[in-house]
């Protein structure tokens, strides 16, 4: 699969923002900065004109496209609605919470209820709402190192900060 995610970084011009994120995404021996995915296109990927090859073509900037910025920003906020809207839809809560009483009656979980997507759907949701960076994030902060959205906004607030915001797409595989 396939997943288009936002870099946030704070640099000078298009040209530093591309090469901190293509930086830090670059396997350094000391694992991967981003475990879920095992590659990834700098720059959009099948999202840009670039299908396979790094470009520093579609970095947005706030300072020239405040309009293009926030529009990236409102459609990582509606895919973050949209995949928490599945996995409401998806949870049973009487049976986490009968889980639960099993796993402490049963010191455990039986081996046939291991897999059950309903505890899936729990750990994904609960994942979003504690901003862990994963496939449904859509966004991450190279600044404060979190999915949070918050942190751009307080930098976007600021009138010293505000002109120096980039976003970078990435097109992740996993």
């Amino acid at each position: 699969m396939h997943t288009l995610h936002y870099f946030a970084v704070q640099a000078e011009d298009n040209k530093e923002a591309f090469e901190i994120v293509q930086s830090r995404l670059e396997d350094e021996g000391e694992g991967k900065f981003v475990e879920w995915s095992d590659w990834h296109v700098v720059g959009g990927g099948r999202w840009s004109q670039s299908q396979y090859e790094d470009t520093s073509d579609t970095v947005i900037s706030y300072a020239t496209d405040p309009d293009g910025f926030i529009k990236a920003i409102e459609e990582v906020k509606k895919a973050r609605i949209d995949e928490m809207n599945r996995y409401l839809e998806n949870l049973n809560f009487d049976k986490l919470q009968s889980d639960i009483v099993d796993y402490i009656s049963n010191s455990g979980v039986p081996s046939n209820e291991r897999f059950d997507l309903n505890s899936y759907y729990f750990r994904k949701a609960g994942g979003m709402l504690m901003d862990y960076y994963a496939p449904e994030s859509y966004y991450y902060d190279l600044v404060e190192y979190t999915a949070h959205i918050g942190y751009l906004q307080e930098r976007l607030d600021n009138p010293d900060t505000k002109m120096l915001q980039f976003l970078v797409p990435v097109d992740f595989h996993y």
